[in-house]
């Protein structure tokens, strides 16, 4: 099993301006490329479930992650448990082509 620690380096709220901005967050590179590190099918070859926190509207756009999450996806012998907010979720599935999707919703007040 693979744990790659991001130390909160990925996203941040700063007002650092050399930092690319995603909403009111900024990007870290670092936290990024541990991230792809982490989804490589090398790192993962042996897992059989493979966790991912989150899927969002970076990825949609096909930045972010979205290339190693194509990876993971298309090498399919990993479950797969990803983080979606509620109104990305359709979006989620067919941008990956989830055929064979099932997802719980989950409200702050049922957490």
């Amino acid at each position: 099993m693979i744990s790659q620690q991001l130390n909160g380096k990925y996203f941040r709220k700063t007002d650092d301006p050399n930092l690319k901005s995603i909403g009111k967050y900024q990007l870290f590179q670092d936290g990024l490329y541990k991230g792809i590190a982490a989804l490589k099918e090398s790192n993962n070859h042996y897992s059989r479930i493979v966790v991912i926190d989150e899927i969002g509207n970076l990825e949609l756009e096909v930045k972010g992650w979205a290339s190693s999450f194509d990876t993971i996806i298309q090498s399919s012998d990993h479950h797969i448990m990803m983080v979606v907010r509620e109104n990305f979720v359709e979006k989620v599935i067919a941008r990956w082509h989830l055929k064979h999707s099932m997802y719980l919703i989950f409200h702050k007040s049922t957490i």
